[in-house]
């Protein structure tokens, strides 16, 4: 009679790499079906989005103003701000239907302020190019002279553009 070798050892190290194999494969299978970040763009568009919604909830659009530019605005005698880009914001609040806060801010504060939510926009002799160059939009463009002015606003601010516009 022929003896069979002893299949106990060799069964339970096979037993052993299956369940070694079964154990990774869990693990293989995460990593390789994990979702991938979200584009920078959409990550954008929703945070603008997400503001524009709570700007709205709010009522109330508040603006970071730099007193300091002299001919686009000041503060009067009552320290009341006034000026011709004043005059404008005022207008477009108005015709969206928005509540005005102003509060005077520093021209090296104007990016945090947007940045951090605190204003919705800053105004006060911004030139578009600084405003792009401080990683901001531009919204309600104008042109004195040859230069470019406009009104900060948070990146992507598309609703508030057309809400302002």
């Amino acid at each position: 009679m022929k003896q069979r070798p002893d299949t106990t050892a060799a069964c339970r190290i096979a037993a052993a790499v299956v369940v070694s194999l079964c154990c990774l494969l869990p693990v293989s299978c995460i990593t390789e079906t994990e979702k991938t970040p979200a584009p920078l763009e959409q990550l954008i568009r929703v945070a603008a989005e997400r503001r524009y919604r709570v700007l709205l909830r709010r009522g109330t659009l508040r603006v970071a103003v730099n007193s300091k530019s002299g001919q686009f605005v000041k503060v009067d005698a009552n320290g009341q701000f006034e000026g011709p880009e004043i005059h404008r914001i005022r207008a477009a609040a108005e015709k969206a239907g928005l509540r005005l806060f102003l509060f005077d801010a520093r021209p090296e504060a104007i990016a945090g302020y947007i940045r951090s939510g605190r204003a919705d926009l800053a105004i006060g002799g911004l030139k578009s190019a600084e405003i792009r160059a401080m990683l901001l939009t531009p919204v309600m463009e104008y042109k004195q002279g040859s230069e470019s002015y406009a009104f900060a606003a948070w990146e992507d601010a598309a609703e508030l553009k057309s809400l302002l516009e």
